[in-house]
Parts: C-alpha cells; sequence; structure tokens
C-alpha cells in the first residue's frame, strides 16, 4: 500500500524507488501541511548549500521525507 503510493508520487523503474537523474526535488510526507513547505525549503536550502542543483517546485520528488507514527509498520508496507 505505501509502497504503490510512492510509487505513483516517484518514477520507478525495475522496482527501484529512486536515483539522481535529475536536479533535487525533495518531498515531505506524514507531516503538519502548514510545516511541510517550511520543511522541504530547509532541505533544498541545505542541499543547495552543500553545491547540488535544486529544481524549482513543484516537481517530481528524487527525495522523499516520511514521518511515521507507526515506523515499523511503514517499512512492512515499503517490502
Amino acid at each position: 500500500m505505501v509502497r504503490e503510493e510512492l510509487k505513483n508520487l516517484i518514477e520507478v523503474e525495475d522496482d527501484q524507488l529512486a536515483r539522481f537523474e535529475s536536479e533535487f526535488c525533495p518531498k515531505v510526507i506524514g507531516f503538519d501541511p502548514e510545516w511541510t513547505p517550511i520543511l522541504e525549503q530547509l532541505i533544498r536550502d541545505n542541499v543547495v548549500a552543500v553545491g547540488m542543483k535544486v529544481e524549482p517546485a513543484p516537481c517530481k520528488p528524487t527525495a522523499v521525507v516520511i514521518f511515521s507514527y507507526d515506523p515499523q509498520d511503514l517499512v512492512k508496507g515499503l517490502r
């Protein structure tokens, strides 16, 4: 279920969830919607600070940060 949602969110080839072939694009899931854009911008700023290129939002995510109240269940869902 979670794995299928991630596959729909990001481009998947051969069951591989993500790899960097384009500019960096972060996505935060499972956090307060008011804070999500702030967290995504903090991630973007840090990525730029280390010299990577960041794709302007909105973009297709190349990195996903997931917040979960039940991380063990999340990992089971990803498997």
